[in-house]
C-alpha cells in the first residue's frame, strides 16, 4: 500500500509541476503579444531631424553658411550662423580668449532653439581652448525662428537673458 500512495504522489507532483510550467510559459507569451502604446515615444522620436545636435564643420553644413545675427562683447563677435544647403542654425563665436577660470564658468554654453519645432540643442565647451568656437547645429527650416543663446562667463552674466550672458534671434523671430 505504501508504494501505491508513493506512486499516486508521484503522479500528482508531476501532474501539479506540469501545469505550473505551462502556465508560468503561458503568461509571459501572452504579455508579449500584446502592443503597447508607443504613439508619445514615437512621435518625440520623429520629431528629431539627423540635423539636430550635429557638428557643422564635421557635416559640411559651414560650407556657404552666413551670419544670420551677430553682436560684440568684449572683444568677441557671437554669431547666430545659418546653412542654406542644410536648413541649420548654430552658434559661432570668434575671438574667443579661452582661460577663463572655473570658478567663473563650468562650461562655455552655446546652445541653439529652434522655436517652431520647439527643439533645443544644447552644447557644452571647454572654456579653456582659446579661437573660434561653435556648437552643434539645430534644424531650422528658412522661416522658423531660431534663438542662439551663449554664455561664456559668469563674470559678464547679464539679467536680461536668464542664464545666459547673450542672445541672438533670428529674422524670422
Amino acid at each position: 500500500m505504501a508504494t501505491t500512495l508513493s506512486a499516486l504522489g508521484r503522479l500528482s507532483l508531476t501532474a501539479a509541476a506540469s501545469l505550473a510550467l505551462l502556465v508560468a510559459v503561458a503568461v509571459p507569451a501572452s504579455a508579449d503579444t500584446a502592443t503597447p502604446d508607443r504613439s508619445g515615444i514615437d512621435a518625440a522620436v520623429s520629431a528629431a531631424h539627423v540635423y539636430d545636435g550635429a557638428d557643422p564643420q564635421a557635416t559640411g553644413c559651414s560650407a556657404g553658411a552666413t551670419t544670420a545675427a551677430q553682436a560684440t562683447r568684449n572683444g568677441m563677435t557671437f554669431q547666430l550662423r545659418w546653412s542654406p544647403s542644410c536648413q541649420t542654425n548654430w552658434v559661432r563665436i570668434l575671438n574667443y580668449p579661452g582661460n577663463v577660470p572655473p570658478s567663473q564658468r563650468e562650461g562655455l554654453w552655446m546652445d541653439v532653439h529652434d522655436r517652431d519645432r520647439d527643439e533645443l540643442v544644447p552644447f557644452t565647451g571647454s572654456t579653456s581652448i582659446s579661437g573660434t568656437r561653435w556648437g552643434n547645429m539645430v534644424y531650422s527650416p528658412a522661416n522658423n525662428c531660431t534663438w542662439g543663446m551663449i554664455n561664456y562667463s559668469n563674470v559678464f552674466f547679464d539679467p536680461n537673458y536668464g542664464p545666459y550672458d547673450l542672445s541672438l534671434l533670428s529674422s524670422s523671430c
